[in-house]
């Protein structure tokens, strides 16, 4: 029941925020321009500082570990990619694979990932690294996912693609905020007070206003339609990635806040990222939008579930 009420407070002020842009822009308050600007703002401004705020903030150095790194690495990599190839025969609509792919992917690391940590250790433990490690491949491998279009001759890797995937990722606003988070936090540098203060408020205007958007570009119709295919990339996101993840990671011996890190990590909800990624970059925002909300939704019994799972085999 504790676990229960947990993940019910984790994820209602999410529910709540969406809620509130979904009726506004129903009431006139929110229009289509002013979202579009509001997108652009999160994805350009808002995000970047969010990354370089917390990616700056965590003391990475002190909890590094190759192995663990390594571990966070080929998960995230089979799950962009893997997925990727596995799809792909099956839609007939190509444009659509990577959007799927992505909700599939992108965990709400960010949200999900220190609270529960802390929760249940009293700390952040090495939810810090995990993060470091796993949102800047996040960015990395949703540009280039975004960019597997055969649409120069069928030639996905050709040198046309491949300059257009490189120019997508180094001029990422989220890259370049991970970027400079990163030597930051790895340089022991204190961002000085009259930066860091405005920096670290325009960060936190990020998720909320990416929540708002979310929940105002909300179409229960549209929802309606594409049921199937969201449940089927809620499905992949909260159950099949636990599968698929941390049964290897229990052989290989990771236990407590480690194991807990990567069952964030796979079995989180798609983040509200995704949804602005994907209007970003030409992807499929409508099922984006429904895919988070629902596995928002779902991921209150299912990350209760498999915390009680890995309790029960004294394994956190």
């Amino acid at each position: 029941m504790e676990n229960f009420l947990f993940s019910i407070n984790a994820v209602a002020p999410t529910f709540i925020i969406a809620f509130t842009g979904f009726v506004l822009k129903q009431r006139g308050f929110l229009t289509e321009p002013f979202l579009k600007n509001l997108d652009k703002y999160c994805f350009t401004i808002a995000f970047p500082a969010l990354m370089i705020r917390d990616i700056g903030d965590a003391d990475i150095s002190t909890m590094w570990s190759a192995e663990y790194v390594l571990i966070c690495f080929i998960a995230t990599t089979f799950l962009f990619f893997g997925y990727y190839l596995i799809f792909y025969p099956f839609f007939k609509d190509k444009w659509f694979v990577s959007s799927f792919v992505q909700c599939c992917a992108r965990g709400s690391v960010a949200v999900f990932g220190a609270s529960i940590a802390i929760n249940i250790y009293g700390n952040a433990g090495v939810t810090p690294l995990m993060m470091a490690i796993v949102v800047p491949l996040y960015n990395v491998y949703t540009v280039i996912l975004f960019n597997l279009k055969a649409d120069n001759g069928g030639k996905i890797f050709s040198a046309q693609n491949l300059k257009k995937m490189g120019k997508g990722i180094i001029t990422n606003p989220l890259i370049i905020g991970i970027i400079i988070g990163a030597v930051v936090s790895f340089a022991d540098f204190s961002i000085p007070a009259v930066v860091y203060k405005p920096l670290s408020s325009i960060a936190s205007t990020g998720t909320p206003m990416a929540l708002l958007s979310l929940g105002a570009g909300l179409q229960l119709d549209k929802i309606k339609g594409n049921i199937k295919v969201i449940l089927a990339s809620n499905f992949f996101k909260l159950v099949g990635n636990f599968a698929l993840i941390l049964p290897f990671a229990i052989m290989l011996g990771l236990r407590d806040g480690h194991l807990v890190a990567l069952l964030i990590m796979a079995a989180s909800p798609c983040t509200v990222t995704a949804y602005i990624m994907a209007n970003a970059m030409g992807g499929d925002g409508e099922f984006s939008c429904g895919s988070v909300m629902m596995s928002t939704l779902l991921s209150t019994v299912t990350i209760t579930f498999w915390l009680t799972v890995l309790k029960s085999f004294a394994l956190i």
